[in-house]
C-alpha cells in the first residue's frame, strides 16, 4: 500500500455518519447525474495524466487514480453548485495540472456545465469549514469507492483551494 492510500484518516462510513444539520437537508435532496457521470467519464483526459505523471513525481503511481478522483471532483461542482468545494492537495494537484490545458480545461467545463470552473485560493479560516462541507458532499453522494482515501487525508494533506462555477468568464469573482 502507497503513503496516500495509507494516510487515510477517517472511514466514509464514520464521515457519512457526521453530516451536520447545516448541510444535510441540501444533500438529502442530490442525486447522482447518469448523463452528467458518462459525459466526464467519456472525456479524454489522457494527456493530462501523462504531464501530471511526469511534473509530479510524488504522484507519478497515483495519476490515474487522480485522473478519477478529479473527475469526480468536478462532477461536484455540477451536482452541487450552491457550496464551494475543496479538494485535496493531490486532487487539487491534478486539477492545476488540467487547469494548464486552458483550451482543454475549458471545453471540459462548459461541456460539464455550461459554465466555467473557476479555481480561487481559500483564507485558512475558510478552508476548514469548505473542505468539511466537500467531505461530507462525497461521502453522501459516493459512500464507499476504491480511491475514497484520496478524499479523506489528514488536514495538512488538503488543499487551500475552492471551486465554484460561474456562468460568465467576466463574472470571475466568486
Amino acid at each position: 500500500m502507497n503513503k496516500l492510500a495509507s494516510a487515510q484518516s477517517v472511514s466514509i462510513a464514520t464521515l457519512a455518519s457526521r453530516i451536520h444539520s447545516d448541510i444535510a437537508s441540501d444533500l438529502s435532496n442530490l442525486d447522482h447525474d447518469d448523463d452528467v457521470w458518462a459525459a466526464i467519464m467519456n472525456y479524454d483526459l489522457s494527456v493530462v495524466t501523462d504531464t501530471f505523471a511526469r511534473r509530479n513525481p510524488q504522484y507519478a503511481e497515483n495519476a490515474n487514480a487522480l485522473e478519477m478522483e478529479c473527475r469526480r471532483f468536478m462532477y461536484l461542482t455540477v451536482i452541487v453548485p450552491n457550496f464551494e468545494l475543496a479538494p485535496t492537495k493531490p486532487i487539487d494537484e491534478y486539477w492545476h495540472t488540467f487547469i494548464l490545458f486552458t483550451r482543454e480545461y475549458d471545453a471540459f467545463c462548459r461541456m460539464l456545465s455550461g459554465r466555467y470552473v473557476h479555481h480561487k485560493p481559500l483564507g485558512a479560516a475558510d478552508h476548514s469549514a469548505v473542505f468539511a462541507k466537500t467531505q461530507k458532499i462525497v461521502a453522501h453522494l459516493f459512500g464507499e469507492f476504491e480511491n475514497s482515501h484520496f478524499w479523506f487525508l489528514p488536514a495538512p494533506s488538503t488543499s487551500c483551494c475552492s471551486a465554484r462555477a460561474v456562468e460568465d468568464m467576466r463574472s470571475a469573482v466568486v
